[in-house]
């Protein structure tokens, strides 16, 4: 069975450092103009994704913690659809940083030994809108269970605009709130955390006087098992309410009588995810596309068709996000 398809999608903003007034995708892209002329908006935006690939260059760009690589390379399929003010392209990348051996499936001897500095890169679909009136960007990034680059690729994407003098701000996960909706009020709870702000040390003492000295100590109390007819609904009054008698029992000293935060934990259709009460409970989960796209003979998404839905995808997320075609 093939690995699911699915997408990440995010929204960002953009400033120019030391450039007062406004600064809109528009003035970015002029900046690709040669000295005394000015392209057209096609080849500015050519101009601005083969500077793109010119960052990652001829290496991977590995994270932090040196286990991700990700780039993207001029060998790769991309268009570039200025009247749209649309981006797509392929980053590819994976795990690096740990040995492997690659074997056949029928036969667990031999195989060859691949050493950590090696990375499986694995193509993954990515789309850009820059709407040159604004500075607000649209991104959307392919995954596949248990491989996601998103992240990185939007922090790559940040650290592409930093070199230029731009800063990258407001970066949150995306999706229409029908999706959103949808996935809440189908989906089955499966645990409650409360998450108390630090203990003082008064309460760390009484608690055990080893942990006296432990002042980043918290307490998190999660309530599990609560069956598979537990829906939002049922929790919604509760978890929404006052932080008066919320658990029916004296937890004040360990701070869970009025607790930072509540998060709740939802499954739908084997995916995952959390939504807190400091941020109204809102969830933005992956989209799983599996079904609505074709595959290559690698399993990878064929680019035609996955670019065709998520065009698609985008007009809706354009229309989310408030913008006017027409304005």
């Amino acid at each position: 069975m093939a690995r699911d398809i699915k997408l990440d999608c995010y929204h960002f903003t953009f400033r120019k450092q030391l450039h007062n007034g406004d600064y809109f995708f528009r003035d970015f892209l002029n900046s690709f103009n040669p000295d005394g002329q000015t392209l057209t908006l096609q080849n500015q935006y050519n101009s601005f994704y083969t500077d793109l690939v010119n960052y990652f260059g001829s290496e991977f760009r590995i994270n932090v913690n040196e286990t991700k690589g990700i780039t993207i390379s001029s060998e790769d399929t991309y268009l570039i659809q200025s009247n749209f003010n649309i981006v797509s392209g392929v980053l590819r990348g994976g795990d690096t940083g740990i040995g492997k051996k690659i074997q056949e499936r029928r036969n667990s001897l031999g195989g060859n030994q691949v050493d950590q500095t090696k990375i499986h890169a694995i193509p993954h679909y990515f789309q850009i809108w820059m709407p040159i009136d604004l500075n607000f960007c649209i991104v959307v990034v392919q995954s596949y269970t248990g491989e996601s680059l998103s992240g990185m690729f939007l922090q790559q994407l940040g650290n592409y605009f930093k070199a230029k003098n731009i800063i990258t701000y407001n970066r949150q996960k995306f999706l229409p709130q029908r999706m959103i909706d949808d996935f809440r009020n189908n989906a089955i709870v499966k645990s409650v955390t409360f998450k108390s702000s630090r203990l003082e040390r008064q309460k760390r003492q009484a608690i055990n006087p080893v942990l006296v000295e432990k002042d980043m100590l918290n307490v998190e109390l999660t309530l599990k098992g609560f069956g598979r007819n537990s829906s939002w609904a049922q929790f919604r009054e509760w978890l929404t309410g006052s932080n008066q008698n919320l658990l029916g029992i004296d937890m004040s000293d360990v701070n869970l009588d009025n607790p930072v935060d509540r998060i709740v934990e939802y499954n739908y259709k084997g995916k995952t995810t959390k939504g807190k009460l400091t941020k109204e409970y809102q969830i933005i989960p992956s989209i799983v596309i599996s079904d609505e796209i074709q595959l290559n003979e690698e399993k990878h998404p064929d680019f035609n068709s996955i670019h065709a839905y998520v065009c698609e995808f985008m007009n809706e997320l354009i229309v989310e996000s408030g913008y006017d075609r027409n304005d």
